[in-house]
C-alpha cells in the first residue's frame, strides 16, 4: 500500500488513515477471492490424500488376483531332528510315514602320511567328480602337500573338490573332498599311481580296513553314498539330502536316520492375511471419505459417487459358479459402512470350498479382486474421476488468480488516484488555512 508521511500535514487532517480505511473497503472483494482460493487449494490437497488412500485399497486388491495364493499349503514333520519339510510348489493335503535309512554322504579321500620335510614325486594328477575333471601338473613349485592343496583349490578346472589338510601325530595327510554328495559326485584319481608315487592308492592297506588305516597307507575317509528313504511303502534313492517333489510340492531336508510323519495341510494365514489387508485398506479409504465430508468436501457430488460406485461393487453378487458374494467368505458390510472380516468364517470356507475362495476373489472377469481394482484404476486413470475432478478445481484455481492479479492492479491505479487526490486537497486546505490565518490577523489590528 503506497501512503505519502507528509500527507495531511498541510490539512491537519489524517488523511493517511482515511486513504487505508478507503483501500481496506476497496480490498474486500479481493480477500474474498482469496478465501475461494485457499478453500480450492485445500479441495485439491484433499483430493490428494484421498487418492493415495483409494491407490493404496487398489494395491491391495492386487495382491489378491494369484490363485496360488489360496492355493498355498505348508508341510510339518513330526520330528525335524529326522527331516524337516517345506512346500515350495504346487501341493496337495496328506500325511505320510518317513523312514531315512541312510543319509547321502560325500566321498572323501585322504593321502598316504608324509613328514613335514618329504615332497611328492613330480608328475601329473586327473582328478574327476562326475563328468568335470581336472588335470594337475606337479613340479617344484607345488610338489608339498601345501602345495598341491592350494594349486587344486585354486584351479579354475578344478570339478568340484575341496582340498584341506590333516594333521597327524605322524605326520600330515592331503584329504580331498567332494563339494556334492552322492554315489555319481564319488572323487576319482587317475594316472597318478607311477608317477606321484601312489599317494592316494588305497589297495595295498596293510590292516584290510581304510577307514581304519594306522599303517600309513592312503585312506577312504567316507564312501560316496545315496540317501535312503521310504515314503510310506516306496523307496526313494537321492544324491542329496534334499529330496524335492517325491511328494509333489514338497522338500524334505533329511537330517539323521530315523521315523517320522510328515503332515501337508492347506496354508491358511496368508490368503487370510490378503483378505485382512484389503478389509483394513477399505476401512481407511472409507475413513477418509467420511472425515472429507464433514470438512472441506462437504457436499462434493464427487466425493458421494467415490464411495457410491465402490458400495454397489461390492455389494452386487459375482456371475460365478459356487460362491458369489463375499459374506460367505466372512466379509461384510456394518452400519457405519466400514467392512467386516470373520476370519472363522473365511478359513471354513477356504478350508472346505478353496477353489471357489480362490475364483471369487481372482476369477480374471468377475472375481471381486479384478472388479474393484478395476473401479479403482478407472478412477485413478489421467483422464478418470480424480483428474476430472482436479483438472476443475486447477482451472477454477487460475481463474481466481487471473481476477485476483486484475483487481490488485486496479487497487493500485486506484490508490494512485487517491493518494494524489488527497494531495491536491492537502495542499489546497494548506494554502485556504494560510489566507484564513492573514485575514484574521489583519482583522485584528484594525
Amino acid at each position: 500500500m503506497a501512503t505519502i508521511g507528509s500527507l495531511g500535514v498541510g490539512s491537519g487532517i489524517d488523511l493517511n488513515s482515511i486513504l487505508n480505511q478507503l483501500m481496506e473497503l476497496k480490498r474486500r472483494p479481493l480477500y474474498a477471492l482469496q478465501d475461494q482460493e485457499k478453500s480450492i487449494q485445500s479441495q485439491i490437497s484433499d483430493y490428494g490424500s484421498l487418492k493415495s488412500t483409494v491407490s493404496s485399497f487398489r494395491s491391495s486388491l492386487d495382491k489378491l488376483k494369484y490363485a496360488s495364493d489360496f492355493n498355498a499349503f505348508k508341510a510339518a514333520s513330526a520330528d525335524d531332528k529326522v527331516f524337516g519339510a517345506s512346500v515350495s510348489g504346487i501341493s496337495t493335503a496328506g500325511n505320510y510315514e518317513i523312514e531315512v535309512t541312510r543319509l547321502a554322504k560325500s566321498h572323501k579321500l585322504a593321502s598316504k602320511r608324509f613328514l613335514e620335510s618329504e615332497t611328492v614325486t613330480p608328475g601329473s594328477l586327473t582328478l574327476s567328480v562326475g563328468a568335470n575333471s581336472m588335470t594337475l601338473t606337479v613340479d617344484s613349485t607345488n610338489n608339498t602337500l601345501a602345495g598341491l592343496r592350494d594349486a587344486i583349490n585354486k584351479s579354475e578346472d578344478n570339478p568340484g573338490i575341496t582340498a584341506t589338510l590333516i594333521n597327524e601325530g605322524g605326520g600330515s595327510r592331503l584329504m580331498l573332498s567332494s563339494n556334492e554328495t552322492g554315489t555319481e559326485n564319488a572323487v576319482v584319481i587317475t594316472d597318478q599311481a607311477t608317477v606321484l608315487g601312489g599317494i592316494f592308492d588305497t589297495t595295498n592297506d596293510q590292516d584290510g580296513d581304510p577307514l581304519n588305516d594306522v599303517d600309513g597307507m592312503a585312506q577312504v575317509v567316507s564312501q560316496a553314498q545315496d540317501a535312503l528313504l521310504k515314503v510310506d511303502s516306496f523307496e526313494i534313492t537321492s544324491a542329496t539330502n534334499k529330496v524335492e517333489d517325491v511328494i509333489q510340492g514338497v522338500t524334505l531336508n533329511l537330517a539323521a536316520e530315523g521315523k517320522a510323519k510328515l503332515s501337508v495341510t492347506r496354508d491358511l494365514q496368508k490368503p487370510t492375511d490378503l483378505v485382512q489387508g484389503m478389509v483394513d485398506s477399505y476401512n481407511k479409504m472409507r475413513d477418509k471419505i467420511e472425515s472429507l465430508q464433514k470438512a472441506g468436501l462437504r457436499g462434493d457430488s464427487t466425493l458421494r459417487q467415490i464411495d457410491s460406485m465402490f458400495i454397489t461393487e461390492m455389494t452386487t453378487s459375482a456371475k460365478l459358479d459356487g460362491l458369489k458374494n463375499l459374506f460367505e467368505v466372512g466379509v461384510t458390510r456394518n452400519k457405519e459402512g466400514r467392512l467386516a472380516f470373520d476370519k472363522k468364517v473365511f478359513e471354513k470356507a477356504l478350508s472346505e470350498k478353496g477353489d471357489q475362495v480362490a475364483n471369487l476373489f481372482t476369477d480374471e472377469t468377475n472375481g471381486f479382486a479384478e472388479r474393484l481394482s478395476g473401479l479403482a484404476g478407472n478412477m485413478l486413470r489421467y483422464d478418470g474421476m480424480f483428474a476430472v475432478r482436479q483438472d476443475g478445481l486447477n482451472s477454477r484455481l487460475k481463474t481466481l488468480k487471473d481476477s485476483q492479479e486484475r483487481m490488485e492492479r486496479g487497487l493500485e491505479e486506484a490508490e494512485s488516484r487517491l493518494v494524489k487526490q488527497f494531495s491536491t486537497l492537502d495542499t489546497t486546505m494548506s494554502r485556504l488555512n494560510s489566507t484564513s490565518s492573514y485575514l484574521s490577523s489583519q482583522f485584528m489590528y484594525r
